[in-house]
C-alpha cells in the first residue's frame, strides 16, 4: 500500500517534518526501516544546517522524556552545591557538616573529605586535577589528585574575614567571595606552587556576595545587596589584575524586595555568562539576561520561571537548568520557556549539575537525583 505525503507546513510540528518524505516521494507504509532511515537522514540535516536553538530544542523534548533514573542518600544534612570535574569522571557534593562527598563517573561513592564547617561550595581546575572547597571557617582548601584521590595540596588560611560563600577557577585564576562583602582573586605563587598569592581585592558591592563565576577573561559576581559586577581580566607592568568594568544596580534597595517590571527588585543569587551576555536568577524565582550597554549591565530579558528563589542556574545544551526554592528543577531554553519541570525533591533544591548527559540536582533533603533523557 503506498500513499502520497507532503510536508507540513505549520513549524511547530518539529517531528512531523522530519518525518514527512522529500518532495513528493512514494512511501511504504510498511517500510519501515525506510522511514527510520530517512528520520535519521533528515534529523541530521536540520541538526547540521538549518535547525534553530527552537526546533533543536523541541526535538530533544518532544522525543524524549526526562526521568529519574537514580537517587542517593548522599548526606544527613542538607546538600548546599553540586559539581562535575571538566573531564565528567568525577562528581563533588557539598554538605551542610562540612563533608565533601566525591563519586566516579557511575556515581558510586569513592571519597569523603570531611572539615570543620559548612562547605558552601567547591569546583575543579580546568584539568580535572584539583579541587578547591569553599568553608564556614574562612579557609580555602585545595585538593590535588594523586595516585586516584584527591589529597590536601594547600590550604589558604583566613581566605576571608568572613564566611566564603562561592569559588570559581579559570585557567591560572581562582575567585572567592564571602560574608566580607569581598571579592578575592588569586594566582599561584610563581615559585612555590602549594602556596597561592592574592593578586586582587575587589569591594564594590555593600552586602553579602552569593556567587563569582568566570567567563572569557571576565567575572561576574552577585549578592545580597540586588547588585550585579562585571570585572575584566587586564595584564599591565607585567602582573594580572581584575577591574570594575560595569555594574547593575537595583532600583530597589538591598533591605527591600519587589518586583518590578523590567528589573530586578531582590537578592542574585547565581549566573553563568552566555554568547550574548550575562544570564542570572533571583529571590523572586525571576530568570534575566543583561547585556554591556556603554559600561552599564542593562537587562535585555526578564522572565519569572519559579514561583520562588531560584538558587542555581547552568548551561545544559541549547537552553539552562535552574534549582529553585519550591522543590523543583526546570529546564528552560534560550527563549526563557520552560520545557521541563523536574519534581522529586522533599524540600528546597539548591543546586544542579550536568556531565552533558546526566543533570543532577541536591537539596535540603540530603539526597543526590540523576535525571536523564
Amino acid at each position: 500500500m503506498y500513499c502520497r505525503l507532503s510536508k507540513i507546513a505549520t513549524t511547530p510540528n518539529l517531528v512531523n517534518r522530519l518525518l514527512s518524505p522529500i518532495a513528493s516521494e512514494l512511501v511504504s507504509l510498511t517500510d519501515f526501516s525506510f522511514d527510520i532511515m530517512r528520520l535519521i537522514n533528515n534529523l541530521i540535516c536540520y541538526l547540521l544546517f538549518c535547525m534553530s536553538n527552537r526546533y533543536s530544542q523541541y526535538w530533544s523534548t518532544s522525543l524524549h522524556q526526562m526521568k529519574l533514573v537514580k537517587k542517593l542518600q548522599a548526606h544527613n544534612d542538607r546538600i548546599w552545591h553540586a559539581c562535575f570535574s571538566q573531564n565528567n569522571q568525577f562528581l563533588a557534593t557539598c554538605c551542610a557538616d562540612g563533608q565533601v562527598n566525591l563519586y566516579s563517573a557511575d556515581y558510586k561513592l569513592i571519597q569523603q573529605l570531611p572539615h570543620p564547617a559548612t562547605v558552601r561550595q567547591c569546583c575543579f581546575s580546568d584539568d580535572s586535577t584539583k579541587l578547591y572547597v569553599a568553608c564556614y571557617n574562612c579557609n580555602l582548601y585545595v585538593y590535588a589528585l594523586e595516585d586516584n584521590e584527591f589529597k590536601t595540596f594547600a590550604i589558604l588560611e583566613k581566605a576571608h574575614s568572613k564566611e566564603i560563600k562561592s569559588v570559581a577557577v579559570q585557567r591560572k585564576f581562582i575567585a572567592t567571595c564571602a560574608r566580607d562583602r569581598c571579592v578575592h582573586i588569586w594566582k599561584t605563587n610563581q615559585m612555590y606552587e602549594d602556596d597561592y598569592d592574592c593578586i586582587s581585592v575587589l569591594q564594590t558591592h555593600t552586602q553579602d556576595i552569593k556567587s563569582v563565576f568566570f567567563g572569557q577573561k571576565q567575572l561576574c559576581s552577585v549578592g545580597y545587596d540586588n547588585t550585579i559586577c562585571l570585572y575584566n581580566e587586564q595584564f599591565m607592568d607585567e602582573e594580572f589584575d581584575y577591574q570594575l568594568k560595569a555594574i547593575y544596580k537595583s532600583p530597589v534597595g538591598p533591605e527591600e524586595e519587589t518586583d518590578i517590571a523590567n528589573e530586578i527588585g531582590c537578592t542574585v543569587w547565581s549566573g553563568v555568562f552566555n554568547d550574548q551576555g550575562i544570564v542570572v536568577v533571583d529571590q523572586l524565582g525571576y530568570i534575566s539576561l543583561l547585556q554591556l550597554d556603554n559600561d552599564k549591565l542593562v537587562i535585555k530579558a526578564h522572565k519569572k520561571i519559579h514561583s520562588s528563589a531560584i538558587y542555581k542556574v547552568i548551561k545544559s545544551g541549547l537552553g539552562y537548568v535552574t534549582a529553585g526554592q519550591d522543590g523543583s528543577v526546570k529546564i528552560i531554553n534560550n527563549q526563557f520557556e520552560i520545557d521541563w519541570e523536574l519534581k522529586g525533591h522533599t524540600g528546597e533544591v539548591n543546586s544542579v549539575a550536568t556531565n552533558g548527559k546526566d543533570i543532577v540536582s541536591v537539596g535540603d533533603d540530603g539526597i543526590l537525583y540523576i535525571w536523564n533523557w
